[in-house]
């Protein structure tokens, strides 16, 4: 089956499912357990479910999913940004910090999920440390329990 057709960029930037987002990129996206806890304007309101109740408020396009509904939050790597400068802070343990020069990617987890969080030309983390990390809402997509994206 062919998921999505566009330049490989386009696919990576805005995939049409969870499948294309998985696929496309290195290291592959984050996937985030999630449920809605509200709606409202233009937004829903995602809760974190391995985060310690911890909450995101993510603008759509589109319908919102309905209240309850499970969700997956996707998380490009190179979109985790420093404790406060995000929308939602969520804590997490380095279990490998894999240093490449310019680049570092920590491979931390949080409860049953393994997360990739990149940073740049960072040499302060180390396997076992425990840190914060900030989701934009902007950056994080949405995706509904089949994988079909939610805009």
């Amino acid at each position: 089956n062919i998921e999505q057709i566009g330049a490989p960029l386009d696919l990576y930037d805005d995939p049409a499912n969870r499948f294309v987002a998985g696929f496309v990129g290195s290291p592959k996206m984050n996937f985030l357990a999630a449920q809605v806890v509200g709606n409202g304007g233009d937004a829903t309101v995602v809760e974190l479910a391995n985060h310690g109740g911890a909450r995101l408020r993510k603008p759509l396009s589109g319908a919102p999913p309905a209240l309850g509904a499970e969700v997956v939050l996707g998380v490009r790597p190179e979109h985790f940004f420093e404790t406060g400068e995000g929308d939602c802070d969520i804590a997490v343990k380095a279990d490998v910090a894999e240093h490449l020069g310019s680049v570092s990617y920590i491979y931390a987890n949080a409860g049953p999920e393994e997360l990739i969080i990149e940073r740049e030309a960072s040499r302060q983390r180390a396997t076992g440390d425990h840190m914060v990390v900030s989701i934009k809402a902007g950056r994080a997509l949405l995706f509904d329990k089949s994988g079909a994206r939610i805009r």
